[in-house]
């Protein structure tokens, strides 16, 4: 399983947050298409609620879907997640 983050405009954050998804229709079509999943975003201080995880069950697969997600209106970045480490 990859973990992919994308950073998406406002309006898409506020339309995923509020469970109001007709502005977020395309991206949740996409990630359901490549049998992915959206969680809930980084947080809540500053810029962290435009920033959601994607995890993808099938890791050959993660270059196309982050490549479709860049593509899509409102999203402004899609990347694979950095390996955590420590300080």
């Amino acid at each position: 399983m990859s973990q992919i983050m994308i950073k998406v405009s406002p309006q898409i954050a506020n339309s995923l947050n509020l469970k109001y998804k007709s502005d977020a229709d395309e991206l949740l079509q996409i990630i359901s298409a490549y049998n992915a999943r959206i969680g809930s975003p980084t947080g809540t201080v500053g810029e962290a609620y435009l920033y959601f995880p994607i995890e993808i069950m099938d890791s050959h697969r993660r270059d196309d879907l982050i490549q479709a997600l860049a593509a899509l209106p409102g999203v402004e970045a899609a990347y694979v997640k950095p390996a955590d480490e420590l300080p």
